[in-house]
């Protein structure tokens, strides 16, 4: 198997056995539910796609502090358990270390990412819209044009400034 590949599994794996991604979890879900709730309660127009963009255009606090924590976190734990000297007497390169570690922890985060649409859908299932009226396309679209490169762009600088700073710190 590729080292790559392994790597990533490896990361991913590891973020879904912590119990923080779960909280984190229902908190992106009701953090998109409450978006939608409010967004609607104070809309000034009768169509669900613009709040459905409106709702999406917010990145969401928890979802922010979930990338922010997931990537520092896959970096520094090699720091705190000094496992660097055993990792690389592997045969593996540091360059594909570091990008096993950045796609576990994106995957990580588009996992998550994913779950904020769907709390905008149990939002519009609440309100007892008819599955046909929810706005598929606006949450599909918005989704890949708003969060997935937010959440690229999170990842990419949280990482960074951990391996600049060498310290979670630096994430902040």
């Amino acid at each position: 198997m590729n080292p790559l590949v392994s790597i990533r599994q490896f990361e991913f794996r590891y973020h879904l056995r912590q119990p923080i991604f779960y909280l984190f979890a229902i908190l992106t879900l009701l953090q998109g539910y409450w978006g939608h709730y409010k967004v609607s309660s104070v809309s000034f127009s009768d169509s669900s796609i613009i709040d459905t963009y409106a709702i999406l255009a917010s990145y969401g606090l928890a979802l922010a502090i979930a990338t922010v924590l997931i990537t520092s976190q896959s970096l520094t734990k090699d720091l705190e358990f000094q496992t660097k000297p055993y990792i690389y007497s592997l045969p593996i390169s540091s360059r594909t270390l570091f990008a096993g570690r950045f796609l576990g922890s994106l995957v990580t985060a588009l996992t998550l990412v994913i779950l904020y649409p769907l709390g905008i859908v149990l939002g519009f299932i609440q309100q007892d819209t008819p599955l046909t009226r929810i706005p598929w396309a606006a949450l599909l679209d918005g989704t890949l044009r708003l969060l997935v490169p937010t959440c690229l762009i999170l990842v990419s600088f949280t990482f960074a400034l951990t391996v600049f700073f060498q310290s979670i710190k630096g994430a902040y």
